[in-house]
């Protein structure tokens, strides 16, 4: 009986490893995190967290949003169609993420609803409308964060999977090396 070959037991550890520490860093859904400002236009500036799903196409559907609007603390995230026609749609795909004609929507700590949307004219366009429906231009960005998706837990399935995989390559190597 041949005892099982060094390198070989340790490439199947070495796997296994790497699938439990992939699998702790799968989501368990799709949010993705966005940061985003504006400012200009007489404005006072905001400046936050979008938290979105995929939505259809090139649309994230924004389902939560942190930060500041005019000095004020958001406090939430408007349902669509609760103010200014929001559908809390952000594009992406493009050189530059950008809200749809109808934008997003929140509350202020002072109970003032904001509407923060595409004006129509060319990628770097966008109005702020509060109280009274006044509108001022501002310059809007929004980037996705790269390195860090929204808070997830590891997706179980996943996990056992790469362990399981991990396992049976090891096993194979250790029965392949008896031979």
């Amino acid at each position: 009986m041949k005892t099982p070959n060094f390198v070989t037991a340790l490439s199947g550890v070495a796997l296994a490893t790497s699938g439990i520490v992939f699998g702790l860093c799968l989501p368990s859904s799709a949010a993705e995190l966005w940061d985003w400002s504006y400012d200009g236009g007489g404005s006072q500036g905001g400046s936050g967290t979008f938290t979105t799903t995929f939505g259809p196409g090139y649309l994230n559907l924004i389902t939560g949003i942190t930060g500041t609007v005019e000095t004020e603390q958001i406090t939430s995230l408007l349902q669509p169609g609760d103010f200014g026609g929001n559908d809390n749609f952000l594009l992406f795909g493009l050189a530059n993420p950008q809200l749809t004609f109808w934008g997003v929507s929140f509350a202020s700590a002072t109970a003032t609803n904001y509407n923060l949307r595409y004006a129509g004219n060319s990628t770097t366009e966008y109005v702020l409308s509060g109280l009274w429906g006044s509108y001022s231009p501002v310059n809007f960005k929004a980037e996705l964060r790269l390195c860090c998706s929204a808070p997830t837990t590891p997706e179980p399935s996943m996990l056992l999977s790469f362990i399981t995989l991990g396992g049976l390559m090891l096993g194979g190597a250790v029965r392949g090396a008896r031979k």
